[in-house]
């Protein structure tokens, strides 16, 4: 019998989707973590296709953050949601972009996501509205895992 390997571990997907909760919790910001065999030449591009096949573009306030790894091209993006876009710099995601980058470097997968989590909630703590923080919950915080 054959089995799927995985991105993480039972255990880390669950380490990593309480870490999610806590996240969105306190920033009011909406995070999925998408891994997919393929991303194509264009990564953000294809991000961006994905941000809407998956409606993140239609969450409260326009604050999602979609992250998305493909497993086969070694490739990863960053699309950030037209209202987190406005209240941060460009330079915060290409430095998000670059703890991913770093950290699957050294084939630390759990850790691409979490230092990249540590990085980016001091930041979005400070500039989203209280109001962004009592968002009720229309995504799981589960790793979206696809075979495409």
């Amino acid at each position: 019998m054959l089995f799927k390997k995985t991105f993480l571990t039972k255990h880390e997907s669950t380490q990593l989707s309480k870490r999610i909760d806590e996240f969105e919790s306190k920033t009011g910001c909406e995070l999925v973590i998408h891994i997919r065999k393929k991303l194509g030449a264009e990564p953000l591009i294809e991000a961006e296709k994905l941000f809407h096949k998956f409606n993140l573009h239609k969450t409260k306030h326009n604050a999602a953050i979609f992250v998305v790894v493909s497993t086969q091209d070694r490739e990863y993006a960053v699309w950030v949601d037209k209202n987190v876009m406005l209240k941060t710099k460009h330079d915060v995601w290409r430095k998000a972009g670059g703890i991913i980058e770093e950290k699957l470097k050294q084939n630390q997968r759990l850790a691409a996501f979490l230092q990249l989590i540590d990085f980016i909630e001091p930041i979005l703590e400070k500039i989203q509205p209280n109001e962004l923080k009592k968002i009720e919950k229309s995504l799981s915080n589960e790793l979206i895992e696809e075979d495409s």
